[in-house]
């Protein structure tokens, strides 16, 4: 266990009625946890629970969201020759221009930046360069209305027009401090009968590694659509992308969405 969740991220899973629950099952009633496990990280040289787990905590991951989030679907597509790698289709670090059109002030601490296309989601953080005075990274907020063309994020208003030469790109996480893990992927649409591998990449842009790979098939009866867990790190920059593999010698196509959750890292 390496991580915990908090009430800033999950309000409802941090209850006085939860802690009892827990102090309850593990200790028994009229029992406590600090008596149980330990009380202190020093209390690791005893064979604290406590202690053994807070070195972990304090190396990793202090707080998560409660639930993860989906990424919007994309369609991956295979080479036409078999089990050779198709391209990579950027799930996270697409690059976006802004519109020559100016910024809007949306009310309630928010501005709406106009970006035709842009392909985010609420809750998408996307870093903004080149601009005079919104340049850096945002949440794009999830209650305000978004649409295709515009989204809104979280800034002090300042009247500008942009030239259309500004970019924005969507990214994992706002900063160092921050962390983002894929929980999983949801896989539909498998074009036709026949093995597949379909590889999920991760990293700093331009060296991606290897997350995932994932094995899928599909026959005249029954596929492999679905969601299937990816077990991966936690990360905190650069580029997501998939790739597909097909045993049949033709394009064949999978579409998939990623599951992730962010957390903040301890340290």
């Amino acid at each position: 266990m390496s991580y915990y969740i908090n009430a800033s991220l999950c309000p409802e899973a941090y209850t006085e009625e939860a802690m009892d629950w827990l102090n309850w099952y593990i200790v028994g009633y009229g029992g406590s946890l600090s008596s149980t496990i330990g009380e202190y990280e020093g209390d690791e040289g005893e064979g604290s629970l406590f202690g053994k787990l807070s070195k972990v905590y304090n190396r990793s991951i202090s707080a998560i969201e409660c639930y993860p989030k989906y990424k919007p679907a994309i369609t991956v597509t295979s080479d036409n020759y078999a089990w050779s790698n198709g391209e990579h289709i950027t799930i996270i670090g697409n690059i976006k221009h802004l519109d020559n059109a100016a910024a809007v002030d949306s009310g309630g601490g928010l501005v709406r930046i106009p970006s035709t296309g842009h392909g985010f989601f609420p809750g998408a953080i996307v870093n903004i360069t080149n601009t005079t005075n919104y340049n850096g990274n945002y949440v794009i907020d999830e209650s305000a209305q978004i649409n295709a063309d515009w989204f809104n994020i979280p800034a002090t208003y300042i009247a500008e027009t942009f030239a259309g030469t500004e970019q924005v790109q969507d990214t994992v996480a706002e900063d160092y401090t921050k962390r983002f893990k894929l929980e999983g992927v949801r896989v539909s649409d498998i074009s036709s009968v026949g093995e597949y591998e379909l590889i999920i990449w991760g990293g700093p842009t331009g060296y991606e590694y290897e997350k995932a790979r994932i094995p899928l098939s599909k026959t005249a009866t029954k596929s492999t659509e679905g969601i299937i867990p990816i077990t991966s790190s936690w990360m905190t920059g650069g580029r997501i992308a998939a790739s597909l593999l097909a045993s049949t010698g033709n394009h064949e196509t999978v579409n998939i969405k990623l599951l992730f959750r962010r957390g903040i890292s301890a340290y």
